[in-house]
């Protein structure tokens, strides 16, 4: 699914980690975790913006936020 998003916008390597976060994580865990992913690559890029370290086209790399996002989907699973 994240291929078709934006076919442009994410590599194959992206594709493939969030494969295998989710067959790992299971369903909710891989959900919770792919939208925190989505968060928190959105506040990085608002954040490196607005320090003038890249243009809103720019590339910013999404598997360390899809493993920031897992990481924390985890927690959120454990503390529950």
């Amino acid at each position: 699914m994240l291929a078709f998003v934006n076919l442009r916008g994410l590599g194959l390597g992206d594709v493939k980690l969030g494969a295998l976060l989710g067959v790992t994580l299971g369903w909710p865990a891989a959900v919770g975790g792919l939208l925190a992913a989505f968060v928190l690559n959105g506040v990085v890029i608002v954040i490196m913006v607005a320090a003038r370290r890249t243009d809103p086209a720019g590339e910013v790399p999404f598997g360390p936020a899809l493993v920031a996002g897992a990481a924390l989907a985890v927690v959120v699973h454990l503390l529950s």
